[in-house]
This record gives structure tokens, C-alpha cells and sequence, in this order.
């Protein structure tokens, strides 16, 4: 059988580092690469876990996750909610966390009144 290339990208930090690792260990970046093949032919997974979900694991998760939403509050929204621009509720969001002060948003609105006038 003939030897074949496996070609990889990633930073050339994370290859400098490895490499430093790999020559600590005593063993070159071939020895560790087919070391990585032979464990998942022999496994069937990776050495480091990345489950994976069969159908009926999927379908539990999701009915979980799906419970898990259901059982949240319902929280009203305004009426004017419909008419609330991304800006005002990116302000309104930062001033009910807190960082941002009730004025900057007042200052917001009374700009986007006077100039809903002129345009009416």
C-alpha cells in the first residue's frame, strides 16, 4: 500500500506549539496524526469526545429544550412595540440592563417626535 498526504490547516501559532509539544513528547506530527487515525478506526469516535447523538437522543433534547421554553413566563409587550425602530430598542434594552441612563432614551424619542412632525 502506498503512503498518501493528509494535509490540515490551522495558525501557524497553534502548528509552532504543537510541534514544541510533539518533539517534548518524542514523536513527530506523522506519528501523531496516524496515532489520531488508528484510535478512531479502531473506536469509532475521537479521543476527545465529540458525542454523537443518535435519533431518539436527538428527539429527547429537543423535546427537553422545547419543555424547557414552554415553562418560561410570557412577558406582555407594549402595543407600540410594532412601531419601536432597532435603535429605540437597542436604547430601551441598555437602559432596562442599566447601562445606560432613562434621559439618553428620552432624548432619543423627543428628537424622534419632532422629526415624525415635520415629515406628518
Amino acid at each position: 500500500m502506498s503512503d498518501v498526504m493528509v494535509t490540515a490547516r490551522m495558525s501557524k501559532a497553534r502548528k509552532e506549539q504543537a510541534l514544541a509539544v510533539l518533539e517534548k513528547l518524542g514523536t513527530t506530527p506523522s506519528e501523531a496524526i496516524n496515532g489520531l487515525f488508528e484510535y478512531v478506526i479502531a473506536n469509532g469516535t475521537l479521543p476527545y469526545g465529540t458525542p454523537r447523538l443518535t435519533d431518539s437522543e436527538r428527539a429527547a433534547r429537543i423535546r427537553e429544550a422545547n419543555a424547557w421554553a414552554d415553562g418560561l413566563p410570557v412577558i406582555p409587550i407594549d402595543d407600540d412595540v410594532d412601531i419601536l425602530d432597532d435603535k429605540e430598542l437597542r436604547l430601551r434594552a441598555l437602559v432596562n440592563r442599566g447601562d445606560l441612563e432613562p434621559d439618553m432614551l428620552g432624548a432619543y424619542l423627543a428628537e424622534k417626535n419632532t422629526l415624525q412632525r415635520r415629515t406628518a
